[in-house]
């Protein structure tokens, strides 16, 4: 189903006439002419510098697997919006950025914040590459020496605001985690519509019995909010250390406001599967959500 303009462009937004946006059209015998879609899929993933999670990218001579990997992931889900923790603007050795990756694959709006060396300093880059325009990007930095944050931008999809944030908690002190999600917490109450995606480095949330889940996601559950991970869905591994050691984790999460439904989630296990020999660090994980 689809509309059109005069010169036969294909419309994302019908108006009745007074101007006001329409939830279906309908051709003059009756027929459905135009359902507004209004579900995204957002994907969260920390990758790692885009190797195995130890603060460099890619040597040379795994570019090309690498390449081959990574694009795969993020191509494959096709999200309309991607949040990118641990990002690094080079992908490898090789000079090729992280951002024609992105380009190829189909992400017209993009907007990277740090990560301008493969070394430990890009271990708090990010990135957000988006469908849909991006605009008011503000950076933002805990005041807590972890020189973890919680950036925003406004995401404009046909039409609907959505103030997006994008973060990475501390990744070894949870009582900085319980502060720092009380800080993003004071910045979502202002918006009236909103999704959150990042790291939270949950170490302890296998279930609500957990030490994290008390401090940091029962939080988010309390104030009414839609999670993708640790609620209704279920407690998802996005951790794998392997083959370093056994130990997994509850650590990435999608959270939306409560006027914006979490449909689906799943995760890309494409990384365990893969025969790469490294550690597999985060795997993607991806909701569908209903604006």
């Amino acid at each position: 189903m689809a509309i059109y303009e005069r010169n036969g462009t294909e419309l994302n937004t019908a108006y009745d006439k007074a101007a006001a946006e329409l939830d279906n059209a309908y051709s003059a015998d009756g027929a459905t002419v135009f359902v507004k879609d209004r579900t995204i899929k957002v994907m969260t993933y920390n990758v790692g510098t885009w190797y195995a999670g130890e603060h460099d990218n890619v040597p040379a001579d795994k570019d090309a697997e690498y390449y081959a990997l990574q694009k795969g992931i993020i191509e494959s889900n096709d999200a309309d919006i991607v949040c990118l923790e641990e990002y690094c603007k080079q992908f490898s050795k090789t000079g090729r950025t992280a951002i024609s990756i992105l380009q190829e694959c189909g992400y017209t709006y993009i907007h990277e914040q740090g990560g301008d060396n493969p070394q430990a300093s890009s271990a708090n880059g990010r990135c957000i590459a988006s469908k849909y325009p991006i605009s008011n990007y503000t950076d933002r930095n805990f005041n807590d020496g972890s020189g973890t944050y919680y950036d925003s931008c406004v995401v404009s999809v046909n039409g609907i605001q959505i103030n997006l944030v994008i973060t990475h908690l501390h990744w070894n002190d949870r009582d900085k985690r319980a502060s720092e999600i009380a800080l993003i917490m004071s910045l979502l109450n202002g918006y009236t519509r909103f999704i959150l995606a990042g790291d939270f480095n949950t170490t302890d949330c296998y279930d609500t019995s957990g030490a994290d889940y008390t401090a940091v996601i029962k939080q988010l559950v309390d104030a009414g909010y839609n999670l993708a991970n640790c609620a209704d869905f279920g407690f998802i591994l996005t951790y794998y250390n392997t083959p370093v050691s056994e130990w997994t984790g509850v650590l990435d999460n999608i959270v939306s406001s409560s006027n914006i439904r979490i449909l689906d989630v799943e995760v890309d296990d494409t990384k365990l599967y893969d025969e790469l020999p490294e550690r597999v660090d985060h795997i993607p994980l991806i909701a569908t959500l209903e604006l």
